[in-house]
């Protein structure tokens, strides 16, 4: 952690993760990704985070305004996942591109293995842009079913869920 022109900047990665199936006794596995920088800039928290694998490639951020309440919309941001594994499959895309849309719906406890905190529940669809190949025209898709986000000010991301598909939760702290 340090100093950086007024900006507090943090380096760090996720040791472990596992995604658990709607029912809990369900291990998944996830793309690996890890935040790879936080930045505080006296506004917000700013998370850098990065998915490698195979398959998908992308990097994106996540913005925690330090006076977010209950209501606020985020503004919309646009990520391009690269997608190695589809391009080399003959007439796959080789990119799309997601445009995320967040908003905070409550505050909730949320108790984990970790800890009790106080968080904000930011849920987040999306719209996925698939470009179009072998002659297909382009094809737009909103995601149904909301990812929902528990963000504590104190301590960053508690917990990540999305109904029917996965949760992941912080278990322990350093």
């Amino acid at each position: 952690m340090k100093n950086q022109g007024g900006s507090i900047v943090a380096s760090f990665g996720i040791v472990k993760s596992v995604n658990l199936g709607p029912d809990t006794s369900t291990k998944r596995v996830s793309s690996p990704s890890s935040i790879v920088g936080a930045i505080c800039n006296g506004h917000s928290v700013i998370l850098t985070i990065s998915v490698k694998s195979a398959t998908v490639n992308f990097d994106y951020t996540e913005e925690f305004p330090s006076d977010m309440k209950v209501g606020d919309a985020f503004k919309d941001q646009t990520v391009t996942i690269n997608l190695p594994g589809m391009a080399a499959k003959k007439g796959g895309p080789s990119s799309v591109t997601l445009i995320r849309h967040r908003s905070v719906v409550a505050e909730e406890m949320v108790t984990t293995p970790a800890g009790k905190w106080n968080c904000f529940k930011i849920a987040e669809t999306t719209t996925t842009q698939i470009p179009g190949v072998n002659g297909r025209p382009p094809m737009a898709n909103t995601s149904p079913t909301p990812t929902y986000t528990w963000y504590s000010a104190d301590i960053g991301i508690i917990k990540i869920a999305m109904e029917q598909a996965y949760t992941t939760t912080l278990i322990a702290l350093p």
